[in-house]
Order: structure tokens, then sequence, then C-alpha cells
């Protein structure tokens, strides 16, 4: 298993104090070359094509649009992807691609 944490004790964000986005907002999670997500609690939710998800782990397919926050609030959006390293043995990479990706101010 690998995790990777994101938030804005994570992240470059120019006013952290006042971002909607929580220091560690939600964790990505990759077992077995599976992808899947879960909210740490944030206080603005954590969405995934648009449907508000919990503190239980949802599967994260490629091409998913992830929200931290609504945008409208000052929140992030991108998109997931990830791409195969496996030449023989190796691991999957994930890679959250910035797409669209828009703050509002």
């Amino acid at each position: 298993k690998r995790f990777v944490g994101v938030g804005s004790g994570l992240l470059f964000h120019q006013n952290q104090e006042q971002s909607p986005i929580s220091g560690l907002h939600c964790t990505i999670v990759e077992e077995e070359g599976q992808f899947s997500i879960r909210d740490e609690g944030s206080s603005n939710g954590t969405y995934v094509n648009g449907a508000e998800i919990s503190t239980e782990p949802v599967p994260l397919s490629e091409g998913a649009i992830v929200e931290l926050a609504r945008v409208e609030l000052g929140g992030l959006r991108f998109r997931f992807d990830f791409t195969s390293t496996a030449t023989s043995g190796d691991s999957t990479e994930a890679v959250a691609e910035d797409i669209n990706t828009q703050r509002m101010r």
C-alpha cells in the first residue's frame, strides 16, 4: 500500500489560514495497482465526479474529476490520471494532472 496525503498543509497556498482546503484534506491510496480516495474529515468536503465522498475509501478511476472543497469557495479541481511504469514488476505510478484548475479568490 502507498498513501499520498493532499491538503493545504502539504501544498503551497498563498493564504493558508483562509483556505477552504483543510491541512490534510484527503488521502489517495494505491494498492496492487488500484487507486482509491477518502476524505479526511475536511471542513468543505471532497468530491469525485461531482459526488461528495466520506471517510470511507471510494475507487478512483482514470480521468476522475476530484474537487477539494467547491471551486466556487476557492477550492481546487483536478483530473486523476495514472500511467503504468511497469516493465517487469515495477509498480503503477499515479499522476494528478492539473486540468482547468480553477481558484476563485
